[in-house]
């Protein structure tokens, strides 16, 4: 699965983080590292998930994203949660 995706809210991170894009299991977030993707096929959509540890996201401690894509992977839904920054 490839794509990349912009959101429309404020930057989801303080160091921009305002794209996510996804390509060969790999999710990546600006500001962070790209990490591994547990991503499910279901009747809705691709539902997935990712953790970066404290150090691939530089001042922001550990973050989570969990989300959902629709069928055609054109958009989506999702929650990202920083330790560090509400």
């Amino acid at each position: 699965m490839t794509g990349a995706y912009a959101t429309d809210s404020p930057p989801l991170l303080p160091a921009g983080g305002a794209r996510i894009s996804m390509r060969d299991g790999l999710i990546h977030v600006e500001g962070c590292t790209p990490v591994a993707a547990e991503l499910r096929a279901k009747k809705k959509g691709v539902r997935g998930k990712a953790t970066w540890a404290a150090a691939q996201c530089p001042g922001l401690g550990k973050v989570r994203l969990k989300g959902r894509l629709d069928t055609a992977c054109t958009s989506g839904k999702g929650v990202m949660k920083a330790k560090r920054y509400r």
